[in-house]
């Protein structure tokens, strides 16, 4: 569910607004907007940079970014996460969402 700003921008999210990274695994996050019709994710940042994407390691597909993971060797960085989409009012960034590795759990 969306609110509208008061200067009228649609919202931009992406779901989910938090996930953990697993070793060998896939990660989604969903670009979502409440604007009408949706044109289309331009490009994604991590922690504010442009993301270039890696076949295998990092791809887009529509309005998704698929990050894979591959034993405990981090191709992808946890932090925060964006899309930007191009709209009718020009490019908008979402709320950024965080990705976490699993904590490490201390053996004594």
């Amino acid at each position: 569910f969306f609110y509208q700003n008061l200067d009228g921008l649609p919202q931009v999210r992406v779901r989910p607004s938090t996930a953990v990274i697993l070793s060998s695994s896939e990660t989604r996050l969903l670009c979502e907007s409440n604007d009408t019709p949706f044109l289309s994710v331009a490009y994604w940042t991590h922690a504010g940079q442009r993301i270039e994407l890696n076949p295998s390691i990092i791809e887009m597909h529509d309005n998704e970014l698929h990050i894979f993971q591959f034993g405990d060797t981090a191709y992808t960085q946890p932090g925060a996460y964006a899309c930007v989409v191009s709209t009718r009012y020009g490019l908008l960034e979402s709320e950024p969402a965080m990705l976490s590795l699993p904590s490490k759990l201390l053996k004594i």
